[in-house]
Formats: structure tokens, sequence, C-alpha cells
């Protein structure tokens, strides 16, 4: 056989020294796998001793801890587990070992909120005990704003960091001396006012229906058919809120709603404009009736007179002096005459032109309240665009067209006129 070179010998040298090497590298990898792993399982038997101790201590002092733990330990003992890393070397061979830790420090916070939800447990018990009561007196009433108010109303909540990181929250609920006192004491407010609006709204209800029978009494067959067809009692309720305030003791005062009903007048209006528009179509006041005289007056005297000549049509007449104040005013039917006495004076008249006196018509607010009454249809209202001066005189007009003859009225409207 040759023998080797020396090239070789050295090949063959190196290749031995890597083995070796690596066996040796090799063997201490597998040496720290092993400690490593036996050290975990010696943590691991040392956490569940732990453990054990601390759920008996806690068990014997409230057997309710067991519940607590059982929960709190299933859902979070994974976050006491965790990894690290070891890097073993030798020479240029370097392996990075992944481990399993255990971190005792969980049991501590485990304990302290253990500790804490017990507290918490029998601080709501005592709380649901006093809703209970409160819910045989005041029904579902007290379910609805125990959901409704804050917890702060109830509780003082204290915000504790010592189960961090294994356990996020850990408030402390610690139940007020007065809180309950002050609950049942809103419930009874609320309910006496939501008795109260309730047994408005019953009245309400009566009311309408009074109403709509004096209503009734008064029409005609065609309106009371008109008013029954057109009449809908649902949409003359309207519904709205009542807003109240309690003030807590020891705390801000807080605003709550109850609903309430209303009678819609405008609704109730409009319904019967029309109806009415039926009613009194063909309705006319007796020649010089005032029907304004309770927030005109009724007086008809003076030195001056103003005589109307009706035309064709019914007319309202008005007469304002030199402050813009109706002072006079009548009803003169048509192709009468009427003689309106005034004092000595500056005045200006207007003249309200219709067909049918509808006597529930409202016409505008004024300083004396509501003005009610106008005609049902063919509105026209005009004006005498001079400013009478009178002194003992008498001034008359003719209102139907005549060929030259020497008056004529301008535009107005109901506003300028009453």
């Amino acid at each position: 056989m040759n023998k080797l070179s020396i090239r070789t010998k050295v090949v063959l040298t190196l290749i031995l020294l890597f083995c070796i090497s690596y066996g040796y590298h090799f063997y201490n990898v597998t040496q720290v796998k092993k400690t490593l792993d036996s050290a975990y399982k010696e943590d691991l038997k040392k956490f569940e001793s732990e453990k054990n101790t601390l759920y008996s201590k806690l068990i014997n002092q409230d057997k309710n801890a067991s519940r607590i733990l059982d929960s709190l330990y299933s859902l979070t003992i994974e976050n006491a587990k965790s990894f690290n890393n070891k890097t073993v070397s030798f020479l240029f061979f370097s392996e990075n070992i992944k481990y399993n830790l255990i971190d005792f420090k969980y049991l501590k916070s485990l304990k302290a909120k253990t500790e804490s939800e017990l507290y918490n447990y029998y601080q709501f018990k005592i709380y649901r005990s006093g809703i209970f009561e409160l819910q045989k007196q005041f029904g579902i009433a007290t379910t609805v704003w125990a959901k409704k108010l804050a917890k702060e109303k109830f509780f003082d909540i204290t915000h504790l960091n010592q189960c961090r990181p294994y356990f996020d929250n850990n408030d402390k609920f610690s139940i007020k001396e007065i809180a309950l006192k002050e609950f049942n004491r809103f419930l009874q407010e609320y309910t006496t006012n939501q008795k109260e609006l309730k047994s408005q709204d019953n009245q309400l209800q009566d009311r309408l229906e009074n109403q709509l029978n004096g209503i009734k009494a008064n029409l005609n067959n065609n309106a009371q058919r008109l008013l029954s067809s057109n009449f809908d009692k649902t949409q003359a309720i309207q519904k709205g809120y009542e807003f109240f305030r309690f003030k807590w003791a020891g705390e801000e005062e807080f605003a709550y709603e109850l609903s309430k009903n209303t009678i819609d007048q405008t609704y109730i209006d409009n319904t019967l404009e029309k109806v009415y528009t039926e009613q009194y179509r063909l309705n006319s006041l007796s020649n010089g009736s005032m029907p304004y005289s309770y927030c005109y007056g009724g007086s008809n005297s003076g030195s001056s007179s103003i005589k109307v000549n009706a035309g064709p049509e019914d007319v309202l007449v008005t007469v304002k002096n030199n402050r813009n104040v109706v002072v006079r005013h009548a009803y003169v039917k048509a192709y009468r005459t009427f003689r309106i006495n005034v004092p000595n004076g500056s005045y200006q008249v207007f003249f309200y032109y219709g067909t049918g006196w509808n006597p529930k018509k409202f016409m505008k607010d004024t300083n004396c309240g509501r003005l009610v009454g106008g005609f049902v249809s063919n509105e026209s209202v005009s004006r005498d665009p001079d400013i009478l001066q009178l002194y003992n005189q008498e001034l008359q007009y003719t209102l139907s067209k005549q060929t030259n003859g020497n008056f004529s009225t301008s535009g107005s409207s109901k506003f300028e006129a009453f």
C-alpha cells in the first residue's frame, strides 16, 4: 500500500478534529437542554405546589374563592408562561436553545386578584339585594334605571395596578352607604311624576273628546259628516316629553325625561277650518255688528261720522286713529248702510270683504289677544289711501263701482287692517 501523502494526512487530521469538536459541542448542547428542561420541570412542581397552597389558604378563608380561582387560573395561566433563549458555543460552533420559563410572581398577582374579586362579589351582592327589594316596589323602572345610571352613582371605584401584567382590570368596587337610599328616593320621585303625567294623558283624552262633542253640537249635518271623515284623533294628540331634574346626594343633579302628550291645536284648527268653511259658507252677521268688541270695544259715539253704503258684498269696516290703533269697527251687510260715529280727529278707514262669516276663524295675534272671526271665502282687503280729518263732519263711502266716482281704494292686508 502506498504511504499517505502529507497533504492527505493534514486533511484527515482536520476532519478528525472537526468531528471531535462538533461531537463535544453536540454533547454540551444536549446537556444544557437536559439541564434547562429539568429545571423547568422542577419549577413546574414548585409552582403547582405553591398554587395548591394558595388555593387551600384562600378557600379555607372563603369557599367562594374556589369558583373565582378556577375561572381566573384557567383563563390566565398561559400569561405566566414564557420563553427565553440561551446560546451554547464551542470554537466556531454555536446554537440557540429556546427553553420554557414560568413566573412565580403570577401567583402573587392571582392571590391579589382573587381577593379583589371576592370583595367585589360581596359588594355587588349587597347591591343586587337592594335592587331586588326596590323591584318589588317600583317594578321594571328599577331595572331600567339601574342600567342607565353609571356605576359611579352606586360605588366608589378604586383602580389598582398590583395585578398587572397578568390581569388588565383590577378595579375595586365599594358600595356607597347612601347609594341605595338615594336610588329609592329617585324612583319614588320618578314613578310619582310618571303617574301624574299618565293621569294628565287620560284627562287629555277626555278633554279632547269633550271638545269634539262641543264642536259637533253646534255643527249642521253636513259639517258633522265632514268632521267625522277628516278628523283623526291619533293625529290630534301630539307626543312629547317633559324634563325633570334630580339632585342625588353628594353628586351633581341629572336630568331625565318622561313622555307627555299634548293636544295638537294646530291640527285641530286646520281640520276645523275645512269644517267651518262648510258650516259658515252662507253665514252673515246682522248689520252693524261688532264681532271684535272684546278687543276693539263696542262704542259708536262721537261728534263726527263715517257712513258706509255697502255694495254687493258684506264688508267689515275698521277705523284707525293717528296712533295706528283700531278705535271703531262694524259689519255692514251687502246693500245696507251703517253710520260709524267717531270723535273729531284723524283717521284711516279699511275694508275687509268676503263671503260667509266664520266666527271661529283666527285672524292674527293682537295686543288684546287672539283676534277671531273672518270670512270663509272671496276675501279681500283694501283701504282709503287718504287720512281723514274730521271735525263735526260726516264722510260717506259708497262701496260699489260707479262711473266717474270720486273714490278709489288701495290694496291692503288683514295684518294692516286689524
